[in-house]
């Protein structure tokens, strides 16, 4: 069963009325364009973006209005990213119901993802903090690369552990990164503890797309939502793959399934992940970025904030316990 986050009533509350904002803002459009955003928006989500942005708002003294633009922002771009990469991967799925693209098809899933990053850039703009909408921008471009260096590394099981780190940096901890940063700018917390957020977001977001690539080979479908393998069918190399090659000592059994729409290949090639301890050790390295995240913001006060960001990373590597 997923756990829930370790955040007070209070960031309930107001993750709550981020929720509202999202639902205003998918019913904006007209005909299917509302519809398919709004099923977007339907099939949920852990909105620990926006929960980044209050919680490093916490820091210093904004409001939620001064927040409530940064927390939209995030989530959206968020959003848009999964409907464009459920495109590129043909991924009939998303958190358990279909994914935007499958219902509606391919142009309604574009014309989606397009309009939910839009309104990001529209909202970012109208909040007042200047700097918000380029570096949202950069944000962008980063996940743009992240996604096409996935693509390009497509079913090479050479892949280096290097490349992997960067591809994921851009591709998930950029986002984090700019959750906590654009947070901590609003509340105009001093730029040592912005950059101490900012860092402590990029170390969070690298531990929870490690977990997450280690769910996809060691998970349980009827909880995460999706078929497990999916990394492996879409022929995306991953940290605990490489683990389990590196524990095997042969490649072939994965060559031969990166990349591959064969059920019984995926299942050959999990049944080998799961006879060595990839799964754990990435667990392990995971778990070290944890603990560089809450290094960055040993020196943050309050000190109440500190111990809730501390279980904020201890969250996002026990998601499903």
């Amino acid at each position: 069963m997923a756990s829930t986050y370790p955040i007070s009533k209070a960031i309930r509350r107001d993750l709550g009325k981020v929720e509202e904002g999202l639902k205003r803002l998918a019913a904006e459009p007209d005909g299917v364009l509302a519809d398919a955003c709004g099923s977007t928006l339907a099939a949920g989500g852990k909105r620990l973006r926006p929960a980044l942005v209050l919680l490093a708002g916490t820091a210093g003294s904004a409001t939620l209005a001064e927040l409530m633009p940064h927390c939209l922002a995030v989530e959206l771009i968020h959003m848009a990213s999964l409907v464009h990469d459920d495109i590129l991967d043909d991924a009939p799925m998303r958190r358990g119901r279909p994914s935007v693209h499958a219902e509606w098809g391919v142009t309604v899933g574009i014309a989606v993802g397009d309009y939910l990053f839009s309104k990001a850039f529209e909202v970012a703009a109208a909040a007042e903090l200047p700097s918000a909408p380029s570096i949202l921008a950069k944000t962008s471009v980063d996940l743009t690369e992240g996604e096409l260096m996935q693509r390009r590394a497509a079913c090479r099981a050479d892949l280096a552990r290097t490349e992997y780190l960067a591809r994921i940096e851009k591709k998930t901890a950029s986002l984090f990164e700019t959750a906590c940063r654009l947070g901590a700018l609003a509340s105009a917390v001093p730029g040592p503890a912005a950059d101490a957020l900012a860092g402590y977001g990029l170390n969070l977001g690298m531990a929870f797309q490690i977990y997450d690539d280690v769910l996809d080979v060691a998970g349980e479908s009827d909880v995460l939502g999706k078929a497990v393998g999916a990394d492996l069918r879409d022929g995306t190399m991953t940290l605990p793959m490489m683990f389990a090659v590196e524990e095997t000592g042969a490649v072939d059994w994965l060559r031969g399934a990166l990349g591959v729409d064969s059920p019984g290949a995926v299942a050959d090639a999990l049944a080998v992940i799961d006879r060595t301890s990839a799964a754990q050790r990435a667990k392990d390295v995971a778990r070290d970025y944890v603990e560089s995240a809450v290094g960055r913001i040993a020196d943050l006060e309050p000190r109440g904030l500190r111990a809730t960001l501390r279980d904020v990373g201890n969250y996002v590597i026990q998601r499903y316990h």
